[in-house]
């Protein structure tokens, strides 16, 4: 989804809002896939959003429960 041409997916995971689901990497271009891993990395290593928990549960695993 695009706003402002921007894709909200990648801002939110860039922010640490939302999780890069891998499981889906295969319906994006290789660029959008390269683009949300390395916005999903730096948000790990800059602690953002739900990365501030030490042990994040991603949402996948949360709805199993």
């Amino acid at each position: 989804m695009f706003a402002s041409s921007r894709d909200v997916g990648l801002v939110m995971v860039g922010e640490g809002m939302a999780w890069w689901y891998r499981a889906y990497a295969n319906e994006q271009s290789a660029e959008d896939q390269k683009a949300y891993e390395s916005a999903e990395d730096l948000a790990r290593t800059a602690r953002r959003g739900l990365w501030q928990d030490k042990s994040p549960i991603p949402p996948w695993e949360w709805r199993r429960k």
